[in-house]
């Protein structure tokens, strides 16, 4: 006969790893974290006296990536987790601790191809905006900035890329193509950029 002592120790232990519903949110809202977790997040398992913590980190500009912080949290707690906004310096990390929300984040995107909400959060991870353009620069995960760079050729629209004396890897993402392949309707970031100013009709 197993003592209840036993029982009540493993249900402890599986209420431990709550669930989470990716269906809670739309695919665009889905996508556009995973970008963004490709270009600014990371994870890392803990061991502890009282088992194993899964960690889900995103930095982000305390000054200025508070609206990008807010439709992160908001999209973690409508899957489940409860997130944190912890200051960190300059920065601001949204963190939640989730063993389901762990093995279901990857750094590399899909070899399938990616969502124009995908690349939005990349964007809003590790672009900068630049005159009427976004620059998007990556190093650590090459595999993202191929794909990102794929889905305009894909979408027939390249975009000009070249590296750095170390390596750093950019490209130079114009604000029509952000329009045309609609990755302007998920990117709060590329939603900063100024329009720019059509040509002036001649009178005459």
């Amino acid at each position: 006969m197993i003592p209840k002592s036993t029982i009540s120790y493993y249900r402890r232990q599986r209420a431990r790893t709550k669930a989470i519903d990716l269906e809670a949110v739309s695919s665009e809202d889905w996508d556009w974290f995973q970008g963004l977790f490709s270009a600014d997040g990371n994870k890392t398992l803990n061991r502890g006296k009282y088992g194993k913590h899964y960690i889900i980190r995103i930095s982000l500009s305390m000054n200025d990536d508070s609206a990008i912080a807010k439709k992160c949290m908001r999209i973690l707690r409508t899957i489940g987790p409860k997130p944190m906004a912890v200051p960190c310096g300059n920065c601001i990390q949204v963190r939640v601790s989730s063993k389901n929300l762990y093995f279901a984040l990857k750094k590399q995107p899909s070899s399938d191809g990616v969502s124009p909400a995908y690349v939005a959060g990349a964007i809003d991870g590790d672009g900068t905006v630049d005159h009427h353009a976004i620059q998007f620069g990556q190093s650590r995960v090459p595999e993202l900035f191929d794909g990102i760079a794929l889905f305009f050729r894909r979408s027939g629209t390249p975009v000009s890329t070249w590296s750095t004396k170390n390596n750093y890897r950019r490209m130079y993402i114009s604000y029509q193509t952000l329009k045309k392949t609609h990755v302007l309707d998920f990117s709060l970031r590329a939603q900063r950029i100024r329009q720019p100013l059509g040509r002036k009709k001649r009178l005459f």
